[in-house]
């Protein structure tokens, strides 16, 4: 038997090869972008866990400055509005209303006791120097 004709092959149209093309290159986009995301996530929850040691091995005189009071004076009040700051996650927490005189008192005496005011600059000192 003997071919009488051939059979032509329809190639699709420029368009559409170009279509394809481009639906590649924007897998291949999606892709790259998707591994960037990744490679960020994987870096930030290694950085995490290394803070989170770091956090964990701190001193007690550190793990006492985790939270600080803030005491609020109103110019001509004997009522002073209190609040507490926790570091870690810089939340403020109002504590209400406070009598003045009280409030100062009892912070006054307990900075007195835990800290001297050398051991305060210290701390400011050692914080600078980390940064070097």
């Amino acid at each position: 038997m003997r071919a009488t004709g051939t059979i032509q092959i329809l190639r699709p149209p420029a368009a559409a090869r170009r279509f394809a093309v481009e639906v590649r290159r924007a897998v291949v986009a999606c892709g790259l972008v998707f591994g960037v995301c990744l490679t960020a996530v994987a870096i930030a929850n290694w950085w995490q866990a290394s803070a989170s040691r770091t956090a964990r091995s701190q001193t007690s005189t550190e793990s006492e400055l985790n939270t600080g009071s803030l005491l609020v004076v109103a110019p001509y009040s004997s009522l002073c509005r209190q609040r507490t700051i926790y570091n870690s996650t810089w939340q403020i927490r109002d504590n209400g209303w406070v009598d003045c005189s009280e409030a100062l008192a009892r912070s006054a005496n307990s900075a007195s006791e835990t800290r001297t005011q050398g051991s305060r600059l210290d701390l400011i000192r050692e914080g600078f120097r980390g940064r070097q």
